[in-house]
C-alpha cells in the first residue's frame, strides 16, 4: 500500500505538471494566435494604405500626363498655325519680289517710252522749224 500511495502521489503531481505545463503551452499558443492577428490586421492596414497612395499618385500621373498631352497637343497647333503664317509670309515676299520686278520693268518701260515720245516730239518740232 506504500508503493501504491507514492505511485498515487507521483502519478497526481505528474497529472497537475502535464496540466500545468498544458496550460502554459496553451495560453502561450493563445497569445502567439492573438500577436499573428494583430500582426495580420497591421499587414492588411498597411497594405490599404499604400494601395490608396498608389491609386492617389496613379490619378495624379494620370492628370499630369492629361495636362502634358493638352499642352502638347496646344503646342503642335500653335506651331503649326506659326508654320502656316510662315508659309504666307514667305509666299507674299515672293509676291511682292515677283511684283517689285514687274514694277521695274514697267518703270524701265515707261522711261523709254517717254525717251522715245521725247525723241519723237524733238523731231516734230525740228522739223516743223524746219519746214
Amino acid at each position: 500500500q506504500g508503493s501504491g500511495g507514492v505511485e498515487q502521489v507521483l502519478s497526481r503531481h505528474l497529472a497537475a505538471m502535464q496540466r500545468d505545463v498544458l496550460g502554459a503551452v496553451d495560453g502561450r499558443l493563445a497569445g502567439l494566435a492573438s500577436d499573428l492577428a494583430s500582426a495580420m490586421k497591421e499587414q492588411e492596414r498597411r497594405q490599404r494604405e499604400a494601395e490608396e497612395r498608389s491609386a492617389h499618385e496613379t490619378r495624379r500621373l494620370e492628370e499630369r500626363l492629361s495636362e502634358v498631352q493638352a499642352a502638347s497637343a496646344d503646342s503642335v497647333m500653335r506651331l503649326e498655325e506659326a508654320l502656316k503664317s510662315t508659309a504666307a509670309t514667305a509666299k507674299l515676299e515672293e509676291l511682292e519680289a515677283r511684283l517689285t520686278s514687274k514694277l521695274k520693268l514697267l518703270e524701265k518701260g515707261q522711261s523709254e517710252l517717254k525717251s522715245e515720245m521725247d525723241l519723237v516730239i524733238r523731231r516734230k518740232i525740228e522739223d516743223g522749224q524746219g519746214a
